[in-house]
Formats: C-alpha cells, structure tokens, sequence
C-alpha cells in the first residue's frame, strides 16, 4: 500500500474514533448523572393510571382546557435539596400554562392571576411528621369536606396553588370568623380584640401550613421546594404522607350561591365543587342532597394499598355528619416506594 493510502485510511479512521470517544463520555455522564439522582432521591409514592375521578363518580367539567388526565397525580417524588425538600408531583398529562387571555368582563389576565405557572388544579400535602397516636391535626383546607384519618394526624401541610396569597387570606378569615361566631355565643367581642385575634391567628398560621414560592412547572412535573426551616429538616419516608388533588378555582364567590347549585362552604378554599349534572365551573356526578361528598379528584395511593381511593372517599354519611377520613402513605412501608 501507497503512503498516499495509507495517510488517507488514517484520516478516515479518526472521525470513527472520535465519535466513540464522545459517546462513551456521554453515556458516562448519564451514568454519573444517574447515580447522582438516585443519591438525592429520598423517596418516591406511585399512584394508579386513570383514577382521577375521586370516588369514582366524579366526571370533568365542560370544558375544554380541564379534560381527563389532567388531574391524575401518578407519581410524588421527594429529593434532598439546598436547605430543603424539592417535591416533584408528576401528572398523566402536561401541566396547562396559563394563557394570556381575559378571565372576566374587566379584563383581567388568566397569566397575571396565576403566576406560579399551572392554573386548573390545587395539590394539598399533608405530612405527619411525629407518627404519634393523639398528636395533630386532621382537618383538611375547607372544602375539601373529608378529613386525615387520626392515626396519620398531620403536623405540616403544604398548600400548591394557583393563587397562594389569596388562599392564606381565605383561610385566616375563615378562621377569624370562627372564632369571633364561637366567641359571641359566649360574650360580646370588641373590635380592638377581634383585631388582636386576627393578628395572632396570622401568626398561628405560619408554623403549621406553606405555601410553596418556588415553583417550577416542566412538561407533566410540577416541583416546590419547601425548606427545613419550615420541616424541621428534610422529608422523611418514615413519615405519613397524604396528597389530595381538587380542581382549581381562580376567583373567589362571596354571594349566595344562585339556587343553591354551588356548595356554599366550597368557595372558601378555592375549589371547583362537585353538583349533580353537567356544568363547566363544577364536576358533575354530585349526589342529591349530600353535602359530604367530597370534591377531591385524586388521593396519592399505591396500589396494593388497601383500602383504595374510591373507598376511602365514599366512606361518609352526610345524615351523621361523618366525613371521610383519609389515611396517610408510609413510603418506607410501602415495598415500590422504597
């Protein structure tokens, strides 16, 4: 063979070998990038395909920017982060933008109004961090009409809305107006010790519910941080966990519900509510005369878990005023979640 030839075998061997080269780097830092996840991951919660329809009646509102699939919460991931926990809920389809589009007669910009990125849904993480009998709390954000089963009560909540501020200012006046009915039952209230009421109850809020300002929305995932400061650390799989998914509503109603179709104490948490029938601003499949029926879309809960979603959300009675009452999910006892 010629030094001519041979000098240009040589040069076409080089590309072949560069491009080898560079795909085992690659492929090494998809290994390494692997490893890394897997280092950070402090547990993942799996859910069903297909459940987001509650206790198995609820059906999606008329619309065409809230279908199927959209609410249906399939994974929860927890990973350690700079000063924190960054949570990952992953959904069955992509998470919808808000659009730059008018959501009333004045005007006002669905993007401008929900700012976090996502506007159709509300997911509610409440944690259960001491796993003591007794200890806690289980009432869920209102209108949620269901309740934390008391061995899983929770110490922390996390609240992922569209809207944070308004929610925390729906929740403070729920519960200044609790307490000022409680109290007049007993004795007059002044409006100086209302104010002083209302001003401790802001600061009784802030250790036990977050509301999460870093937010990243990524395709089907929507990820939050939530510090230490406010976990006492970073998530624990032996703690309980509960994740409710409810459809989200983005202006608040402080009328009189027009004959009654829209659940009254639905408005305060900001919530699509569940009626009879059909109807684009609630979901249908709503029972006569059943106040308790719960509007929740979809529960994080394993599969092998027993009892199921749609059990645990049929198990109420609105004659005894009972509502449900939903169990926490141990990832460290769960064999997939591990």
């Amino acid at each position: 063979m010629s030094p001519h030839n041979r000098r240009r075998i040589a040069s076409l061997r080089f590309p072949i070998t560069a491009g080898l080269t560079c795909f085992a780097i690659l492929l090494a830092a998809l290994l390494v990038r692997g490893v890394e996840a897997r280092k950070h991951l402090l547990f993942a919660i799996t859910d069903p395909f297909g459940d987001d329809r509650g206790d198995g009646s609820l059906a999606y509102p008329l619309r065409s920017d809230l279908e199927p699939g959209d609410l249906d919460l399939l994974r929860l991931e927890a990973r350690r982060g700079d000063g924190g926990t960054i949570f990952r809920a992953i959904f069955a389809r992509d998470i919808r933008s808000p659009a730059n589009e008018a959501i009333n007669g004045l005007g006002t910009q669905l993007r401008d109004v929900a700012r976090q990125g996502f506007y159709t849904f509300n997911l509610d993480l409440y944690i259960d961090t001491d796993r003591q009998p007794g200890s806690g709390q289980v009432a869920m954000l209102p209108g949620r009409k269901a309740e934390i089963a008391p061995p899983h009560a929770w110490e922390k909540m996390v609240a992922v809305t569209p809207r944070p501020e308004t929610l925390r200012a729906s929740i403070h006046r729920l519960r200044v107006r609790e307490w000022a009915e409680q109290e007049s039952r007993k004795r007059p209230v002044s409006r100086a010790e209302k104010r002083r009421r209302k001003a401790q109850i802001a600061e009784e809020l802030l250790p036990w519910v977050y509301f999460p300002n870093r937010i990243r929305v990524l395709g089907r995932t929507l990820e939050f941080f939530v510090p230490e400061a406010f976990l006492g650390g970073e998530a624990q799989p032996t703690w309980a966990y509960v994740a409710a998914v409810t459809g989200a509503r983005l202006e608040q109603r402080f009328d009189v519900p027009l004959l009654g179709r829209y659940p009254q104490d639905s408005s305060d948490g900001m919530i699509l509510p569940v009626i009879p029938g059909r109807d684009e601003n609630a979901f249908g499949g709503g029972r006569d005369n059943d106040p308790l029926q719960p509007p929740v879309v979809d529960l994080l809960r394993p599969q092998m878990l027993e009892p199921n979603q749609s059990e645990i959300l049929r198990n109420y009675d609105s004659y005894q005023e009972r509502p449900a009452q939903i169990p926490g999910v141990v990832p460290a006892e769960v064999p997939a979640a591990k």
